[in-house]
């Protein structure tokens, strides 16, 4: 059974079956196969391509376009108001007689005409823009009035806006944080210059210069002022020693204590030389925990927003092909040739 129409449905009369068949041609000539004449094929080829019909079409919507309007306000004639500034410059591009014309034009055309209002919300609208009726996607309700309107432009360019942000954020992938390079302690154990250790070097007793049988001799002949001479030169030479060595004992334990306190020192500075580097290398440690857990935490938010800007993006594309199949657009092949196919959306690179 053939499809209703407004007035049909509103008066419940039942429409006459309808079948398909040839269109025919000026002098009955039929196509060999049934075509599906839209919105596109029917203005160029019936409009633009007919000298009749185009004469026609431009005669009315002149002819329509020429009547000149009246705002009443019950049935005093206003003379000032805004809609009448608003109809005489509909928008910057087109005059009052420019607008109407088009607007017959569609109606002629395509049965249908739509007028988008911008801005004025709440009030009179700023300016008023046609929109091309074979772009335009019915949002039915079950009702006389009509959900909404939808331009299928809109949709295309919703579509190509989040395709190009979803590019973006596919360009503009955070990058991954290098992990710190651990630094070489081999210099704070290896390279090291020690200090001079002190060597104790104690005098020698040189005795052998004195004849101690000598000694012996002059003892037995009982000479001891001599013998206890000699002993004197030796016990002078000891003490000479002693002192001698007692000296060098005090520089050495002196020398002794300089090594020790500069071996202390360096050991120290060495420490604290390990230190720095174990608590720089640490520090980077902690760092690189933190920018790897805020790389990861942004990464899943953008790839988050990028899987929903290509959601978003096939959904529109799909919406458009939907519309695009289902207004008045040429169709001389299979169905749906012409459709934006939307591209699958493709994983960002990057993270763990």
């Amino acid at each position: 059974m053939a499809e209703q129409t407004f007035f049909q449905r509103v008066l419940n009369i039942k429409p006459n079956a309808q079948k398909n068949s040839n269109m025919m041609g000026y002098f009955g000539v039929g196509t060999q196969d049934a075509k599906t004449y839209k919105y596109q094929d029917l203005a160029k080829e019936g409009y633009l391509k007919n000298a009749i019909v185009y004469r026609c079409v431009n005669e009315i919507s002149k002819g329509a376009s020429a009547v000149p309007f009246v705002i009443k306000a019950g049935e005093q004639i206003v003379e000032q108001h805004p809609l009448i500034d608003l109809l005489n410059r509909p928008n910057p591009l087109q005059s009052y007689s420019e607008f109407f014309n088009s607007l017959f034009g569609y109606v002629l055309l395509s049965g249908n005409a739509y007028i988008l209002k911008v801005g004025g919300i709440t009030g009179t609208p700023k300016e008023l823009h046609q929109l091309r009726p074979d772009r335009i996607n019915i949002k039915g309700s079950g009702s006389a009035i009509p959900d909404e309107y939808e331009y299928i432009v809109l949709l295309y360019a919703a579509a190509k806006s989040c395709q190009s942000a979803a590019v973006d954020i596919q360009n503009n992938m955070p990058t991954k944080p290098e992990a710190p390079t651990a630094p070489s302690f081999e210099s704070v154990h290896f390279e090291v210059e020690l200090p001079a250790e002190p060597i104790y070097s104690p005098p020698v007793l040189e005795l052998s210069q004195f004849n101690f049988e000598s000694i012996r001799t002059h003892i037995l002949k009982g000479d001891f002022d001599m013998a206890d001479k000699l002993l004197g030169v030796v016990d002078k030479k000891v003490e000479e020693y002693e002192k001698q060595e007692k000296q060098e004992k005090q520089n050495y334990d002196r020398m002794q204590k300089i090594f020790d306190t500069k071996l202390q020192t360096l050991e120290k500075n060495k420490e604290r030389e390990f230190n720095i580097k174990a608590g720089d290398y640490r520090s980077q440690i902690y760092k690189y925990q933190y920018d790897i857990n805020e790389y990861q935490s942004e990464l899943q938010e953008i790839t988050t927003k990028y899987k929903w800007f290509m959601e978003q993006y096939v959904t529109l594309m799909n919406e458009y092909n939907k519309g695009i199949s289902s207004v008045p657009a040429p169709v001389q092949g299979p169905r749906g040739q012409g459709q934006i196919q939307a591209k699958p959306a493709k994983e960002p690179e990057g993270g763990e």
